[in-house]
């Protein structure tokens, strides 16, 4: 199957999943997005920051609600 189309199928499911079952759609990404955050917190303190400054930097990293 084209890579494309593929894509835009498990999109089209994807969407449909999350019209269909909301609130597990929503837990999936807030436990996608956590995992991104904890991440780059870990390469962030790995680079010598605190706990706090590696926190921070994380998440002005990963952007406001906006730009999700």
């Amino acid at each position: 199957m084209n890579m494309g189309i593929q894509q835009w199928f498990y999109s089209l499911l994807m969407r449909l999943r999350s019209f269909l079952r909301p609130s597990q759609a929503d837990q999936e990404l807030r436990d996608e997005l956590r995992e991104h955050l904890d991440q780059q917190i870990e390469a962030n303190v790995a680079q010598g920051m605190s706990h706090e400054e590696a926190r921070y930097a994380a998440l002005c990293a990963l952007g406001g609600i906006t730009q999700i």
